[in-house]
C-alpha cells in the first residue's frame, strides 16, 4: 500500500483528495462476522459503520487450510478488504461535495460545506482552507461576542468583493 509520505513525496497531495487519516476518522465501529463452513474453513468479515450511519463490507478473508487459522491475521486481512471497498465511496462522496462546491461558487458563493479544514493558530485566530484552495484568517475579533460561528464568519470573508466590509 502506498504511505502519505510517498504521495507527498511525489507532489500528489496539491488538491483535494481522501486519505488514510479521513478513513480512520470516518470509521465509527468495526465488528468482525465469523463463520465457519462446511469443510472447515474459517471466514472472516469486517463490518464498517461510518460516522454516517452507512456499512461497508468487503471480502472475507480465509485460510485454504483450518489448521493455518488466525484470528488476528484473519481480522486484519478482512479489515483492509473493507478498507479497500470504503475508499471509492469516500472518493465519491469527495467528489459530489466538489461538484457542488464548484456550483455554488459560481452561482454566489461559498458555504460552510466548502471549508475543508481549519486550524486554530497560536497567536489567535483561525484559518479557514475552502476545497478550492481559498484560505481566509480570522483574527482580531472576540468569536466569542459573535453570533456568527467562525465557519459563518469565513464564508462571509470569502464571498467579499476585494476592498468590501464585512458586516459580522
Amino acid at each position: 500500500m502506498i504511505g502519505e509520505a510517498e504521495i507527498k513525496a511525489a507532489g500528489a497531495d496539491k488538491a483535494p483528495r481522501v486519505t488514510s487519516s479521513d478513513l480512520d476518522e470516518n470509521m465509527e465501529h468495526v465488528e468482525y462476522v465469523t463463520h465457519a463452513s462446511h469443510g472447515g474453513q474459517v471466514l472472516r468479515w469486517a463490518v464498517i459503520t461510518t460516522k454516517s450511519g452507512y456499512a461497508v463490507v468487503g471480502r472475507p478473508s480465509v485460510s485454504v487450510s483450518p489448521e493455518n487459522d488466525n484470528e488476528k491475521i484473519g481480522q486484519k486481512v478482512a479489515l483492509e478488504n473493507s478498507i479497500n471497498e470504503l475508499w471509492p465511496l469516500m472518493g465519491y462522496a469527495l467528489k459530489e461535495k466538489l461538484h457542488t462546491m464548484k456550483a455554488s461558487i459560481a452561482e454566489g458563493g461559498y458555504t460552510e460545506l466548502d471549508i475543508h479544514t481549519h486550524q486554530v493558530h497560536e497567536q489567535g485566530g483561525m484559518s479557514f482552507t475552502f476545497y478550492d484552495g481559498k484560505t481566509v484568517r480570522v483574527s482580531g475579533l472576540d468569536i466569542r461576542e459573535s453570533k456568527l460561528t467562525p465557519r459563518q464568519i469565513a464564508v462571509r470573508i470569502a464571498n467579499a468583493k476585494p476592498n468590501e466590509w464585512v458586516t459580522l
